[in-house]
């Protein structure tokens, strides 16, 4: 079963069981930004577990756009 949402900084995300395609704009830069997690992951941290525990094996760039909607590119324009 297919599942869609959206965070709530506006990405979308689509789930089809196995992984999660999160999409949207940066916040900061105004560009589209994808990226592809594991399933049980990404529902571990929508069910309140840290997203560091939940999704160990994504970079912390693609966690911080999931969890604030700032791209790897929008943080390099505030360094």
């Amino acid at each position: 079963m297919i599942t869609t949402g959206r965070l709530f900084h506006g990405a979308e995300f689509i789930d089809d069981g196995e992984y999660v395609i999160i999409k949207g704009d940066c916040v900061f830069t105004g560009e589209f930004y994808e990226c592809r997690v594991p399933s049980e992951g990404f529902n571990k941290w929508r069910n309140g577990e840290l997203i560091q525990y939940a999704l160990p094996e994504i970079s912390g760039g693609d966690r911080e756009f999931i969890i604030s909607g700032i791209s790897p590119a929008g943080w390099d324009t505030i360094k």
